[in-house]
């Protein structure tokens, strides 16, 4: 039986990132999503890396929310990036770069 997988978006700076959790190497930039083993995503956790199925729907950007709660996170599948509301401009805004998206 597979391991429980879980999506990791990692830090968004725009430098590619390469953690090592539990000997297995795990790469990725800004716009990148990996799906690990659940016992990896703790460790790429600690390292900066965001579990987007912890806090976050997915899908289009036709699927997102209509009455999202501010600082709602929502993985976009058509953008693939991280969006969150902003519920004081009313907004989805990209997660790295604080630009409407």
């Amino acid at each position: 039986m597979a391991a429980p997988l879980a999506r990791m978006l990692p830090p968004g700076d725009g430098r590619p990132h390469t953690t090592v959790a539990n000997g297995r190497p795990y790469r990725g930039t800004a716009g990148t999503v990996l799906d690990v083993p659940v016992f990896d995503a703790q460790v790429l956790e600690a390292n900066g890396w965001i579990r987007a199925g912890a806090h976050a729907l997915a899908g289009p950007t036709a699927g997102r929310p209509s009455a999202p709660l501010v600082d709602q996170l929502y993985f976009d599948t058509t953008l693939s990036l991280p969006v969150v509301w902003d519920g004081l401009a009313k907004v989805w805004r990209n997660v790295w770069t604080g630009a409407p998206a």
